[in-house]
């Protein structure tokens, strides 16, 4: 049986120690000074000094993007949903700061509204119970928010023929686009505004798609939509242009198996012009910019006419030289009599070739 503890007062009130945990039922009486004994009653106090257990975050009522799950979003209001004990005041805190506050259920269940601030947060709660217990904190849970995403950027082709390799003029059609753009971001590809491809960016920023490209202009423009599920806007038009047609070479004098005196050599591209002329024309000019080189070997022999006007053995490795340009012409010393192969090369800008070869002899 329970003992009983006498205390005298003077008072309408007594304190009673108790260190029990749970109910702890106090039952009493009153017995004046004369001895006579007075109604008796009971009362129930409840011991509470444990804190709660520690509570969890388990997730955010929005989380956008390409996972509903990665904690990256781009929805700065959310619900921040867990366990706590029930009936439990649960605070949410973020840098050490209090920034929302709400009531676990009976089940033991909290849904406490929050909103984020851009970056990292890293949020923490705790429970308070009805006796004022403080439990731990809960273990961090980091949401990020993200409500911005950079422009994609193409950088280059893989193939860029012709004299220069940044101009995006080529003759190859199969080609790879290669670009920078958000971190595992999602990239659509555009060409002349209809879809090409959806890659998916390295966690280092690029991407890369291969193509096959269509003669004349192809159009390139990118978005990228982050793990956030921010969409960017269209990049930059990127342009190449796919030229595989071969430039048109002409060699006006000498003719086709010619036959000259030293005199009509002189005159053969004008009077006392002494030289070897044509003409030369890109058509895929109206979106290139025409003729990049032309090139000129004299052979007769083994021997070679080289820039200072000799003919020599050495000099057939090397082409002369010729200013390009709608008509062309390269002046030569006068042959001697002997025969002649003239090599003409017209090299257009994507870097195709035209090869003429006129064969000639001088009396």
């Amino acid at each position: 049986a329970a003992a009983w503890t006498s205390v005298t007062t003077a008072s309408k009130s007594v304190t009673v120690a108790t260190t029990v945990q749970g109910d702890n039922t106090v039952a009493f009486y009153a017995v004046d000074k004369a001895g006579n004994v007075g109604d008796s009653g009971s009362t129930v106090v409840k011991m509470d000094s444990l804190a709660p257990a520690k509570p969890t975050i388990v997730s955010i009522s929005n989380d956008t993007g390409t996972s509903s799950i990665d904690k990256i979003t781009n929805a700065a209001s959310q619900t921040l949903s867990g366990t706590a004990e029930a009936n439990s005041t649960v605070k949410v805190i973020r840098g050490g700061a209090t920034v929302a506050s709400g009531t676990a259920t009976a089940a033991g269940s909290f849904a406490i509204p929050v909103t984020l601030v851009e970056g990292v947060n890293t949020l923490t709660v705790t429970a308070t119970d009805v006796a004022d217990n403080v439990s731990t904190a809960s273990t961090a849970f980091v949401v990020t928010l993200d409500t911005a995403v950079s422009d994609p950027v193409f950088v280059s082709i893989s193939n860029d023929t012709g004299a220069s390799t940044t101009d995006r003029i080529t003759s190859v059609a199969a080609q790879t686009l290669s670009g920078t753009a958000e971190a595992s971001g999602s990239v659509v590809v555009k060409r002349n505004g209809s879809t090409l491809a959806t890659v998916v960016a390295t966690v280092g920023g690029t991407f890369s798609t291969a193509t096959t490209l269509v003669d004349g202009l192809n159009a390139f423009t990118a978005t990228v939509t982050d793990v956030a599920g921010n969409v960017s806007a269209p990049s930059a038009a990127f342009n190449v242009y796919l030229d595989a047609t071969a430039p048109a070479a002409v060699v006006t004098f000498p003719l086709v198996a010619g036959s000259y005196t030293q005199a009509a050599y002189v005159d053969g591209c004008g009077p006392g012009l002494h030289a070897i002329c044509g003409t030369a024309a890109d058509p895929a000019s109206s979106y290139a910019s025409g003729i990049s080189s032309i090139s000129l070997k004299l052979q007769t022999g083994t021997t070679c006419l080289d820039p200072g006007g000799l003919f020599t053995t050495t000099a057939c490795a090397t082409p002369l030289v010729v200013a390009p340009g709608p008509s062309w012409l390269y002046s030569t010393p006068v042959p001697a009599a002997g025969a002649y192969a003239a090599t003409i090369t017209v090299t257009d800008v994507a870097g195709n070739l035209a090869v003429v070869v006129r064969n000639f002899t001088i009396q």
